[in-house]
């Protein structure tokens, strides 16, 4: 997985690495087993119980590549 730290202001339309549409959030904190059927199709990625100030927000669910959001301090 490529260590560029490619930030989006909004969710990424398409990976840059792999072209993939599928693009999932991250979800903190404990997941439910709603959002574990989210997981296992794609659409959510687990980040852990805590949230950082620079944890990836999406993640590609073709190549894993990570997304981070865009401080606004950084427009």
């Amino acid at each position: 997985m490529s260590e560029i730290k490619k930030r989006y202001k909004n969710k990424p339309r398409k990976c840059i690495f792999c072209g993939s549409t599928r693009i999932a959030t991250y979800v903190f904190g404990y997941p439910s087993s709603e959002i574990l059927k989210d997981v296992e199709a794609g659409k959510i990625a687990i980040g852990g119980c805590c949230l950082g100030e620079d944890e990836p927000r999406w993640r590609c669910s073709g190549c894993g590549h990570q997304f981070y959001l865009k401080a606004p301090w950084e427009e």
